[in-house]
C-alpha cells in the first residue's frame, strides 16, 4: 500500500475523532495526501480484502454490521493493518474509545512504522480519555517517524503538562459545606467575611428554564457559621433578589458594599451590567444602581471583585480592546468620585481564551482567576498570580490536580488567613447540581496571611456611635492599603495584611483624627479588637501622633513619618481656624537637660515640616517636655517606647477674625 494512501486514510479517521473531541487536524498534511486512493492493500488475502470492502460499505449505514465484517477480515489475516484501522474508526463512531485504543495498539504491535499517523491518532484517543503519559509516548513515536511537528505540538505539550500535574497531585481533603448552604439546586461561592463567620453565595434553581412558571433566576444568600457549622442560608433580601436574574456577586471585605451582575434588558447598557448597593443591615440594602457607562458597555460585564483597598474593582468583560472572548479588567475609584477608564490586565493574565471569576485576596496582591487559555487540565482551570512591587503580575500558576480536573472550575475564594479555600464543584455525592466545598489551601498557593481590626468608633464624651472614614497606609510606600468606614452604629472591620508597617487613621469632620501604628513587618498579623473614641475639636484636646519617627538620638524625621505628617497637614487645612501646639516627649534615659532639648528640637522639626508645606506659622507653636510627663513607667523598654512620643494640643478653636 502506498504511503500517501496510508496518510490520507489515517488522517480521515483523525479528522472524524477530533471533531468529536474538539481537536484540530493539520490541513497541510491532509492536502498533500489527497487523491492517492486506489492503491494496493497491505494484504494479498482476497477474502480478507472482500470483507474489508463490505465493512467500508456498511460503515455509515450499519456500524454494527460493518464491525462484523471488519472482524472477519482480521480473522482471515491477523496482520491486515487497514482492517484494524477501519475497526478502530467504527469504535470511534460508536463512541467506544477504549476499544478503539485497544484495536490500534493491536495493529501497532506488528506494524509500528507502516502507518506513522496511526501513532498520532492513538495519541489523540489516549489524550481524550486522560491517559496523558501514554499519549506523550504515542506522540513522540509519531514524531520519530514523521517530520510533522505541527499536528502534535498543542496536544503533546498539554499532555506533558497534565501528566506532570497528575503524577504530582496536590494533597486535598475536600469537605462539603453542608446542608445549611447546599441544596438540590446549584450553589456558587462568592465571598467570605474577614472574620470567616459569614459566607456569601449565589443559588440557581437546577433544571428550571427561563420563562417557565417556576422561579428560574439566580439569587443571593448568606450563611453564618456557628461553632464549626454553617447555619441555614438566608436570602439577601427582596431589594437585591428581584424577578430579574442576579448573579456573580462580591461583598467588600468590610461587608458594606455589594457589587453584582444583573441582566435587566433595556434598563441596562448591554446584555448584563454591573450594579452596586450599600448595606443597611443583614437583609436590608439601599436601592441598587447601575455603575454607569464607563464600566458597562453594550457588551457583557460580569463577575466583579472589589479590592480590600476600597478603591479597585476587578471584573470580566467581552468589550472591545481585549485579548480574547472574555478578559479581566480593572478600574479605580477617583478621589473626587467616579471611576477611571477600565484597563485591561494585559497579556500576562489575559489570553485568546476566556479569563473569568477574578478574586483578589484581602492581602491585596494575590489574585485567583479561572482560564481556559493558560496551560491546564482542560476547560476552565483556576490559576494564581501575585502582584510585584512595581504593580506588574507574576506568570499565572495552575492550582494543580485535583483542584483542577477535566471539568470546568470557575469560582474559588480564600479566607483571610489564607489557609481555607471554598470552591463550587459538581459532584454526584453532593446535595445536587453544584455544591460548595471547602479544603485546606496548599502551602504553595496560599496568599499572604491577613488578620483584621474590628471595633466601634464613638464620641469620647457622649459615647454616641460615629460614622467615620478609616484608612490604613503602608508606611514604606505611603500608599493607602485599605480605605473603609464605620457604619451608622459605629462598627467597622478592616483587613490587616501581614508583612508591612502600617499607619491607621480614623477621621470625621469636627473631630481630631485618630492615629495608631501596627508593626507587622516582623511577625504574622494578629486579630485586633479595638473600640476607638474620637475627640471633638475643642480647646486642650490632645492627639498622640503614633506614626512620627525620628532617627536615633536625633531630630531628623524618618521617611516613614511622611504619611502622618501629611495627615496632620490635611487636618489643619480642613480646620483652618484652629491653632495647635506640637509637643515632644522623651523617656528618662540620659541627661535630663539633654532630653529636654531633644524633645524641643523634635517638636520644632514637625512644625518646620508643616510650615514648609504651606501651613501658616502663626497657627503653630512647638514645645519640648523632655522626660517630665511620662505616660507610663520608664522601668521597661516597652514603657520607655510609649513615653517617647509626639503630641498635638489644640490651643485655640476660635474662628479667624474677618478683615
Amino acid at each position: 500500500m502506498a504511503f500517501g494512501y496510508r496518510i490520507f486514510f489515517i488522517f480521515t479517521i483523525r479528522k472524524h475523532i477530533m471533531k468529536k473531541f474538539l481537536f484540530l487536524v493539520s490541513g497541510l498534511l491532509l492536502f498533500n495526501a489527497i487523491n492517492v486512493l486506489g492503491q494496493d492493500y497491505s494484504t494479498e488475502n482476497r477474502k480478507a480484502i472482500r470483507f474489508f470492502e463490505k465493512a467500508r460499505e456498511e460503515f455509515y449505514a450499519d456500524p454494527d454490521r460493518a464491525l462484523s465484517f471488519a472482524n472477519k477480515a482480521i480473522q482471515h489475516d491477523k496482520e491486515f493493518s487497514e482492517a484494524y484501522i477501519l475497526k478502530s474508526e467504527i469504535f470511534i463512531e460508536k463512541e467506544k474509545t477504549t476499544e478503539a485504543i485497544n484495536t490500534l495498539n493491536s495493529m501497532l504491535k506488528f506494524d509500528s512504522s507502516g502507518y506513522p499517523a496511526a501513532w498520532l491518532l492513538l495519541g489523540d484517543l489516549q489524550f481524550s480519555v486522560r491517559n496523558y503519559k501514554q499519549s506523550v509516548g504515542s506522540y513522540q513515536k509519531y514524531l520519530s517517524l514523521s517530520f510533522d511537528t505541527l499536528s502534535t505540538s498543542p496536544n503533546l505539550e498539554a499532555a506533558k503538562f497534565r501528566d506532570s500535574l497528575m503524577r504530582h497531585p496536590v494533597e486535598l481533603s475536600p469537605k462539603n459545606a453542608g446542608s445549611g448552604i447546599n441544596s438540590k439546586d446549584c450553589e456558587f461561592v462568592n465571598a467570605i467575611s474577614l472574620d470567616g463567620r459569614r459566607l456569601y453565595f449565589t443559588r440557581k434553581p437546577d433544571g428550571v428554564k427561563m420563562g417557565g412558571k417556576e422561579k428560574w433566576d439566580e439569587d443571593f444568600y448568606f450563611s453564618l457559621k456557628k461553632d464549626s457549622s454553617w447555619q441555614k442560608a438566608v436570602s439577601l433580601g427582596e431589594q437585591i433578589n428581584t424577578p430579574y436574574n442576579e448573579g456573580a456577586m462580591h461583598i467588600s471585605s468590610d461587608g458594606r458594599f455589594l457589587f453584582y451582575t444583573s441582566c435587566r434588558g433595556l434598563r441596562g447598557f448591554g446584555s448584563c451590567d454591573l450594579y452596586f448597593a450599600r448595606r443597611i443591615n443583614d437583609t436590608l440594602w439601599e436601592e441598587p444602581f447601575n455603575l454607569g457607562s464607563r464600566l458597562n458597555t453594550r457588551h457583557w460585564e460580569t463577575q466583579p471583585c472589589f479590592s480590600s483597598d476600597g478603591r479597585t474593582l476587578f471584573f470580566v468583560s467581552t468589550r472591545q480592546g481585549g485579548r480574547g472572548g472574555a478578559d479581566i479588567w480593572m478600574a479605580r475609584l477617583r478621589n473626587g468620585g467616579g471611576w477611571t477608564q477600565p484597563k485591561n490586565m494585559g497579556e500576562t493574565i489575559n489570553t485568546k481564551g476566556e479569563e473569568m471569576a477574578p478574586y483578589l485576596h484581602p492581602d491585596g496582591r494575590t489574585l485567583y482567576f479561572s482560564s481556559n487559555g493558560h496551560q491546564g487540565m482542560g476547560g476552565q482551570d483556576i490559576f494564581v498570580t501575585r502582584m510585584n512591587a512595581d504593580s506588574t503580575w507574576t506568570k499565572p500558576q495552575n492550582m494543580g490536580y485535583p483542584v483542577n480536573d477535566e471539568q470546568d472550575q470557575i469560582n474559588m475564594i480564600v479566607n483571610a488567613s489564607g489557609k481555607q479555600a471554598y470552591i463550587s464543584v459538581s459532584n454526584s455525592s453532593g446535595y445536587g447540581c453544584y455544591d460548595i466545598y471547602t479544603f485546606e489551601m496548599p502551602e504553595a498557593n496560599r496568599p499572604g496571611p491577613v488578620a483584621y481590626l474590628k471595633g466601634r468608633v464613638y464620641d469620647s464624651l457622649t459615647h454616641k456611635p460615629l460614622e467615620a472614614y478609616i484608612e490604613l497606609i503602608d508606611l514604606e510606600t505611603n500608599n493607602t492599603v485599605v480605605a473603609s468606614a464605620s457604619d451608622k452604629d459605629g462598627n467597622f472591620i478592616v483587613a490587616l495584611p501581614s508583612g508591612k508597617d502600617y499607619a491607621l487613621h480614623i477621621e470625621k469632620e469636627g473631630y481630631l483624627f485618630y492615629s495608631d501604628h501596627f508593626p507587622f513587618n516582623r511577625r504574622p498579623a494578629e486579630i485586633v479588637h479595638k473600640n476607638i473614641p474620637l475627640q471633638s475639636v475643642r480647646k486642650n484636646a490632645i492627639l498622640e501622633l503614633k506614626n512620627i519617627f525620628f532617627a536615633f538620638d536625633s531630630d531628623s524625621l524618618k521617611p516613614s513619618s511622611i504619611a502622618e505628617l501629611n495627615k496632620l497637614k490635611d487636618f489643619l487645612e480642613n480646620n483652618e481656624p484652629i491653632r495647635i501646639q506640637i509637643e515632644g516627649h522623651t523617656d528618662n534615659k540620659g541627661d535630663e537637660q539633654y532630653n529636654l532639648n531633644l524633645s524641643e528640637r523634635r517638636a520644632n522639626a514637625v512644625m518646620n515640616y508643616l510650615v514648609k508645606n504651606d501651613i501658616d506659622k502663626d497657627r503653630l507653636s512647638a514645645k519640648g517636655f523632655g522626660e517630665s510627663s511620662p505616660k507610663t513607667s520608664n522601668e521597661t523598654e516597652s514603657g520607655r517606647a510609649k513615653n517617647r512620643r509626639t503630641e498635638i494640643r489644640v490651643i485655640d478653636v476660635r474662628k479667624a477674625e474677618k478683615k
